[in-house]
């Protein structure tokens, strides 16, 4: 039976297809909706938003991945000294190595998240006025004026007659209407790594309304007589008497705009990479509106680049950091068997042996290791004061001092069990297996009792030490 007809893998593929089904069908709602300008700025907004939130939430992530770290390594050197020491370190190496990726990651990636999230937000800007100058309120003047000389129209034109029209920008949109499409559009981003079509019109490829000029003729008017001023409307009469709209022999005119339906972009960004261009060197091509071209670009660079972060510790298990490679390495060197071996045996696999560093499988990180560093309030020094905190409020508050004080304590503890001739429970522990591993017929439970030999080896070397010198 084929694998791709097992049930687990027809249940993977209908679950594939659903969600891309899902995807499509909420892209085609979105599309829909960005019917004018109004869910068109809206669309665009929510966009650049989505870039804008995969930033700062990679910064965020790396923050508290960074602050883990710190406070795990605050927590090893705590306990260097107890059982968790070596579990504080594993984690702690772990942390470390994950703040580090996720730092470069953001370093790396917050530049072309940030470019892209620029392009479309000047995207949105030209839109918006274009969209002003589209909307434009043309006001006709009162008067007209009449000239005596050619306007260079006509051939062999004499005279003519001029109004001075006056546009003033729309500085806001009533976009009242469109209030149900604009929250559809608002969800742009939830579809920006899916979506195929995307609806922007591309600024420097817009059409600005046409300028249509009427002109209008009353009775007749001969060039050869002579041409006044109208002085109640754009126009000229002829004698000048009446001088206005009343007159037998007038003309006159009117200017408007031409309007066209709305039509929503289409931007199909391509997954090889394109060029942005910026701007040029030479001054007289310096770019004013943005093309089909950059925002395409800059669509298809934002998706591939959002950042992926690695896991905070807490987040884990057992089971599941026991797959990392730091966690890995750590644990392959801290449980071997003391054979001296760099490589496990076929016992030793390092999954199993990060889980045994911490108990088992399934161990909840944060319930047995993490969550202990928010109760084990202390107390150090700090000069003629102290300060009271628990192992994550000095990670965050008091780092330095905290791991100077901690390392100070640790090597106060070494150095008075080298004065008093005792090993550090590691450092024996370590020392006894090496000289089991050496020189094993030295067990003589004979000589245990009076710790006395002529040879060594003639004592039993678990409860006492060979003098070289007396040589008993």
């Amino acid at each position: 039976m084929s694998d791709l007809l097992k049930p687990r893998y027809v249940l993977a593929l209908l679950l594939t297809f659903w969600a891309h089904k899902a995807d499509a069908s909420g892209e085609a709602t979105i599309n829909t909706a960005v019917d004018g300008f109004c869910a068109e700025q809206a669309y665009i907004q929510a966009l650049a938003a989505e870039l804008d939130t995969w930033t700062s939430a990679s910064q965020q992530k790396a923050a508290e991945l960074s602050d883990e770290a710190k406070m795990l390594a605050l927590a090893a050197l705590r306990y260097q000294q107890a059982e968790a020491g070596k579990q504080y370190l594993a984690l702690a190496a772990v942390a470390q190595a994950r703040a580090a990726v996720a730092a470069i990651e953001v370093k790396n990636k917050q530049p072309l998240l940030a470019a892209a999230s620029t392009v479309l937000t000047k995207a949105a800007a030209n839109l918006a006025g274009l969209h002003a100058a589209n909307t434009r309120t043309l006001t006709m003047p009162t008067t007209g004026t009449a000239t005596g000389s050619a306007l260079g129209v006509l051939d062999s034109g004499s005279k003519y007659c001029t109004a001075e029209a006056t546009a003033t920008l729309q500085a806001v949109a009533n976009c009242q209407t469109a209030a149900a499409n604009i929250e559809k559009a608002k969800q742009a981003g939830s579809v920006f790594l899916t979506a195929v079509d995307f609806k922007i019109r591309a600024p420097a490829d817009f059409k600005l309304d046409g300028l249509k000029v009427q002109t209008e003729l009353k009775g007749t008017v001969n060039a050869g007589n002579t041409i006044s001023n109208m002085n109640d409307a754009p126009g000229c009469v002829e004698n000048g008497a009446p001088a206005s709209k009343s007159s037998s022999n007038a003309i006159d005119m009117k200017a408007s705009y031409t309007t066209a339906a709305f039509a929503a972009g289409s931007i199909r960004p391509s997954t090889s990479a394109g060029a942005i261009s910026d701007q040029p060197g030479d001054l007289s091509k310096t770019p004013i509106l943005t093309t089909a071209t950059e925002i395409s670009e800059a669509i298809r660079k934002g998706r591939s680049n959002k950042p992926a972060l690695p896991k905070l510790v807490s987040e884990e298990t057992s089971n599941s950091i026991a797959t990392d490679t730091t966690m890995a390495a750590y644990a392959k060197q801290m449980l071997q068997t003391g054979s001296g071996k760099n490589t496990p045996t076929a016992t030793e696999d390092p999954t199993a042996l990060a889980k045994q560093l911490f108990g088992g499988p399934d161990v909840n990180l944060k319930t047995s290791f993490i969550d202990k560093l928010r109760n084990d309030e202390t107390k150090i020094n700090s000069g003629a004061s102290q300060i009271t905190g628990n192992t994550e409020q000095l990670s965050k508050t008091n780092f330095g001092e905290a791991m100077a004080y901690f390392f100070r304590e640790n090597t106060k503890k070494l150095t008075a069990a080298a004065s008093s001739g005792a090993k550090p429970e590691g450092e024996a522990k370590t020392d006894t297996t090496e000289k089991q591993d050496g020189k094993k017929d030295g067990d003589n439970k004979t000589n245990a009792t009076d710790c006395t030999g002529a040879e060594e080896g003639k004592c039993d070397k678990t409860k006492c030490d060979w003098n070289k010198e007396k040589r008993e």
